[in-house]
């Protein structure tokens, strides 16, 4: 997805959010600030949106000479999420569709997003609550079922901390034998990286792929080269969240999204309101589906 004039707005907010949230002193902020709009001025604004949240919060990084800034926080969520997976269990064991209430808690689990949110507080008892009340796409539910049931190979692309715990059923469901797990290569505001993967209780059998990159999102031309032959040889690949979809909904093989509609960019992009749940496959940025009537190209 190319970067859209509304995202420019949102850049400065998360840097100033950042350096509200860090403490940061007036002198900080305008390093911060300055270089976040001299970034906008520069980049291609073809390229998607992840690329210059990467710059921002390295930038955090360097002024705060911490290599993982929202090291509580991404510990704090996880926790609070485990302590919630025992009920996200039950209520999956107890649905009339287990895999339908496996995908509302994946996508619920999108929530916790620190860099989509205009506060960097999530509160995730919240959103538990939440998933309760949204609607879900059952079609494209049903065949994702049947493609992960087909499939000998699924990659499936985690986006944040804690977000990763509710995403621990549809793991399951696909099993060790075929799953592989790609997760960030290194820290990047809250996302989950491979080195968060013990407090996030990912059992051992899953095999855990790191993308080798810091960019909130999956950017192939920057990611290592053992991810890139997961991504390519996959029977199915799974991405979350709205980083992974800004950086591969152009992507020449088809993908399954699943992501909360967090911002009016993403609905734009998506044709969908913010607040709904998306199950999406998507190939070369357009949707695809056997109904015309579906039939949707990114931003059109």
């Amino acid at each position: 997805m190319k970067t859209y004039s509304d995202c420019i707005p949102c850049f400065a907010r998360q840097a100033i959010d950042a350096a509200r949230f860090h403490h940061l002193s007036e002198s900080d902020t305008e390093i911060l600030l300055r270089q976040t709009l001299a970034r906008v001025c520069d980049v291609d604004w073809q390229r998607p949106p992840p690329l210059i949240g990467r710059d921002i919060h390295n930038t955090l990084k360097e002024i705060m000479k911490l290599e993982d800034p929202y090291l509580v926080q991404k510990q704090e969520q996880t926790l609070t999420a485990l302590s919630l997976l025992p009920q996200i269990q039950e209520r999956i064991a107890a649905a009339k569709n287990s895999f339908a209430e496996i995908i509302r808690f994946s996508i619920a689990g999108n929530a916790i997003d620190l860099g989509a949110k205009t506060t960097v507080s999530v509160d995730v008892n919240t959103t538990f609550k939440d998933a309760m009340h949204k609607a879900l796409p059952d079609d494209a539910i049903s065949a994702l079922q049947a493609e992960i049931d087909r499939a000998e190979s699924v990659l499936f692309i985690t986006d944040n901390c804690g977000e990763v715990v509710f995403d621990r059923p549809l793991m399951d469901y696909i099993g060790a034998d075929k799953l592989r797990i790609g997760m960030r290569g290194r820290p990047t505001i809250n996302d989950v990286t491979i080195n968060d993967a013990a407090m996030s209780e990912i059992p051992p059998e899953y095999t855990i792929i790191s993308n080798g990159s810091d960019i909130p999102g999956t950017w192939l031309p920057e990611c290592a080269p053992a991810f890139v032959e997961a991504f390519n040889t996959a029977d199915v690949v799974i991405a979350k969240g709205q980083g992974n979809y800004e950086t591969l909904s152009q992507s020449n093989r088809s993908i399954y999204h699943l992501l909360l509609v967090k911002c009016p960019v993403i609905a734009h992009d998506t044709q969908l309101p913010v607040g709904t749940y998306i199950v999406q496959k998507r190939k070369d940025g357009c949707i695809v589906s056997l109904d015309p009537k579906y039939a949707h190209c990114g931003g059109e």
